[in-house]
């Protein structure tokens, strides 16, 4: 994750796996709350959960897949079903 400003008002989640890592996990607390990111890597792309603060927003950048805009809470996205989220 990258803050694209001042204290991580807008956020940037662009998971890259490779080199035999197939997940990862990272936390950091901003000015406005905790933001998170999780993926582990599938047989047809990424699981990703991200946490966005209130009073932020961000763009999750999946290898293969169009920028999902993101709002404040908790989302689960799945590589495999671009704009469907995880069942």
């Amino acid at each position: 994750m990258t803050a694209a400003a001042p204290g991580y008002r807008d956020i940037v989640f662009r998971p890259r796996p490779g080199g035999g890592i197939s997940w990862a996990r990272t936390r950091h607390d901003t000015p406005y709350g905790i933001v998170s990111l999780a993926w582990e890597a599938t047989g047809t792309g990424l699981i990703v959960y991200a946490e966005v603060p209130d009073g932020c927003r961000a763009t999750a950048e999946l290898p293969g897949c169009p920028p999902v805009p993101l709002g404040p809470g908790r989302h689960a996205l799945d590589s495999a079903k671009p704009g469907a989220g995880v069942a």
